[in-house]
């Protein structure tokens, strides 16, 4: 369901609930409470999101080459944590990026090496609490890195995001990024940035840079 297709069942519920009004006063009875329909609203609206999630999920799965699954750790309890942990932030999130994001950590979790990286699970708590600036930052930062910029300055990271962000803009995103421990800065104006330990591993969980292609 796309995002204009949500937008029309929110206006259809909307409806609903004002019809239902109108009736159960023409008729002298109580109306279903407001809560109920909120509760039934949010519930449709994280099982789409949930759906939409499998859906990337499995177009991603089928790229995958058979041979280079690892069975014994996708039988594992751990992926079966990943998977629902992942399944309940993606149906929780209006973020597109990150239910993409997801999708591709748990594909990757399936092939050999990435399947063997340790710390998947803190990895995906950092990634459900990631806004889609955050991932944007990160996603500019790991690739000047990886063109050789250990450090850059917030000036230059702006020149490698594809987006019309303010200065502000940019240190907000990096600023959160270093509260999720993804980002360092040591300079005392902080706008001489670098990629933390715990940002690149993150970085390769989520590309499948382990693996000899991204999924």
């Amino acid at each position: 369901m796309d995002k204009q297709d949500k937008a029309v069942v929110y206006m259809l519920n909307s409806i609903v609930r004002s019809g239902l009004v109108s009736v159960a006063s023409v008729l002298g009875v109580t109306c279903p409470p407001a809560g109920a329909l909120a509760s039934f609203m949010s519930w449709a609206w994280e099982e789409s999101n949930a759906r939409d999630f499998h859906d990337e999920l499995e177009e991603r799965l089928r790229r995958i080459e058979r041979e280079k699954v690892d069975e014994v750790y996708f039988n594992s309890d751990e992926f079966i944590s990943l998977f629902a942990q992942a399944t309940e932030t993606a149906s929780k999130t209006a973020s597109d990026l990150k239910r993409q994001a997801l999708a591709k950590a748990l594909v990757n979790s399936l092939v050999t090496p990435t399947s063997e990286l340790p710390g998947k699970q803190a990895l995906l708590r950092v990634l459900s609490q990631m806004s889609d600036e955050e991932m944007i930052a990160l996603s500019a930062l790991y690739k000047n890195v990886r063109e050789g910029d250990s450090e850059i300055t917030l000036f230059d990271l702006k020149n490698t995001i594809e987006a019309e962000w303010s200065h502000e803009d940019i240190a907000v995103a990096y600023e959160g990024l270093t509260q999720l421990g993804l980002a360092l800065t040591r300079d005392f104006d902080h706008e001489l940035w670098k990629i933390s330990t715990l940002g690149n591993r993150l970085i390769k969980w989520c590309s499948g840079e382990l693996y000899y292609h991204e999924v």
